[in-house]
């Protein structure tokens, strides 16, 4: 795992849990983006962009670290 990709992808989560409208939809790409330079499968990530849950994202990263 790329630790930069992951630790800004923690960082993200919690950016994500309070953006709303267009700058949710930026902090999804910029965590799209970390998520796959932490190893997670592209797939993955599509689908937790689909689900649009953060909770699911910060789980997973828990789960990496």
């Amino acid at each position: 795992l790329d630790a930069i990709g992951l630790q800004r992808a923690q960082e993200l989560v919690t950016e994500l849990y309070l953006a709303e409208g267009k700058k949710r939809a930026k902090v999804w790409e910029s965590l799209a983006k970390n998520l796959t330079r932490a190893g997670i499968p592209e797939a993955h990530v599509q689908h937790l962009r689909e689900q649009d849950d953060p909770a699911q994202v910060a789980k997973l990263l828990s789960q990496k670290l």
